[in-house]
């Protein structure tokens, strides 16, 4: 009775101690669709789709261009029209993407993290955030672009100064003056934005 009782406990302790947290656990599919649903992914995914499609329709067109540079303008529509994507095939594409990122986020996230996540983004603040993220990412990069611009104006002024530093101090081997490296100015800055 005493092993039998011994292996009980063994496997008892076993399947304890070797239990993980649910919440460690990677996230159902259902789990990501309800983040999917709240993060607005499938919007974002047919914005980023309607994108692809129109820089891929710009690169073909300079590709014919540059094979086909007499090709009739009938030639040109056909290949339009296989470009077009119905709102069926679109949809159906969004959601082959979604279904191929799903393991992206089971490989990144536990369902602790999702749940986090949703707990946050399901609010209205989280929802604020979301609709907000855009327009406060371009912003901040306008805010952003006049001290880089100002930044670099600087660091090439003082490339330009230690090149003609470096040109005085260089002896010609002959009697001609040294070739400037560089234009006698850096460009001016630009004008700040009205912003």
């Amino acid at each position: 009775m005493k092993p039998l009782a011994l292996r009980l406990a063994c496997v008892f302790l076993a399947t304890v101690c070797g239990a993980q947290n649910p919440a460690d656990q990677p996230p159902t599919k259902d789990e990501i669709a309800k983040y999917f649903e709240v993060m607005h992914v499938r919007e974002s995914m047919k914005s980023v789709l309607e994108s692809v499609s129109k820089e891929t329709k710009q690169l073909i067109h300079e590709q014919l261009k540059r094979e086909a540079p007499n090709a009739t303008p009938e030639f040109n529509a056909q290949v339009d029209g296989m470009l077009v994507l119905d709102a069926a095939t679109r949809k159906q594409l969004v959601e082959e993407m979604l279904a191929n990122i799903v393991p992206v986020y089971q490989k990144h996230f536990a369902k602790g993290d999702l749940a986090a996540l949703l707990a946050f983004y399901d609010t209205p603040i989280g929802q604020r955030l979301l609709k907000e993220i855009p327009a406060v990412t371009q912003d901040s990069m306008q805010a952003t672009q006049v001290l880089m611009q100002r930044k670099t104006n600087a660091m090439m002024q003082q490339v330009h100064e230690q090149i003609v530093k470096t040109q005085k101090e260089a002896k010609p081997e002959t009697d001609q003056p040294a070739a400037p490296l560089t234009p006698s100015a850096p460009p001016a800055p630009p004008a700040p934005s009205s912003n």
